[in-house]
């Protein structure tokens, strides 16, 4: 397990890749990823349920989070290369097949 903290507007959030089943988690929810272009980093998305603070029903809405391809390396390789940002976009792209054969 890798794991690493997101980081925006102040908010920690936690982040881990299980090497086994090739999985990211973030604040505990498996998230999906949607997109990985080569200039706008690597979209991911998670399907979380809320609950509502007030007392009323929960729902289930979509977060979607945006990875770098140095930070997306990070997480999925642990490994040093010469240019993290394309490596990382290469490997969100592979996952990103490999999810859809499944």
């Amino acid at each position: 397990m890798r794991h690493f903290t997101l980081d925006p507007q102040g908010v920690q959030i936690p982040v881990e890749f299980d090497e086994e089943q090739s999985h990211i988690r973030i604040a505990g929810v498996r998230v999906t990823i949607i997109e990985a272009t080569d200039f706008g980093g690597i979209r991911l998305q998670a399907q979380a349920r809320v609950r509502d603070p007030r007392g009323g029903r929960p729902w289930t809405e979509s977060r979607t989070y945006i990875f770098s391809g140095a930070q997306f390396w990070e997480l999925v390789s642990g490994q040093p290369v010469d240019d993290p940002e394309q490596a990382g976009l290469f490997e969100a792209k592979k996952m990103m097949a490999q999810q859809s054969r499944m």
